[in-house]
């Protein structure tokens, strides 16, 4: 590969990325074999309902409700009635010490999470459910309505 210019290289890398049938991702800062990297991680862990990046004694979101609450409660704290969808998580972990990991509910990202219809139902205490608004600056905000 000695002959091999630097654009080149680096072109067949990014191709090797995001070709339909992926052979490179990442694990950390490193480029590693497909299978090895975190994104299938997520995939296999989307499909099988299980969390990533939590460790085994650590708390975590498992069901609907749970998700709902939380997100009620964050919402309810926030004082402005909203937060925005860039923080859910960390204000999980920060004010609830607990995990929020979207595989646990079959998906790979929080707007797939957000889309989902589960996520969309009435509640008689808090009137019609969340709506995600706004799309500024590549940020969301969810609103209790």
């Amino acid at each position: 590969m000695a002959s091999v210019s630097f654009g080149r290289l680096l072109c067949m890398v990014t191709h090797c990325f995001h070709q339909q049938g992926k052979i490179l991702g990442l694990r950390g800062n490193r480029i590693v074999p497909y299978s090895q990297s975190e994104e299938y991680e997520c995939l296999v862990n989307a499909d099988a309902g299980r969390p990533t990046g939590v460790k085994a004694d650590e708390a975590y979101i498992r069901t609907w409700a749970e998700l709902k609450d939380c997100i009620r409660k964050l919402i309810q704290l926030s004082g402005t009635g909203e937060v925005e969808v860039a923080r859910v998580k960390e204000q999980c972990r920060s004010m609830f010490h607990t995990e929020l990991s979207e595989t646990v509910f079959g998906h790979t990202s929080m707007s797939q999470l957000l889309d989902d219809p589960h996520f969309v139902l009435d509640d008689p205490r808090f009137g019609p459910e969340f709506d995600v608004i706004g799309h500024s600056e590549n940020r969301l905000r969810i609103v209790l309505n």
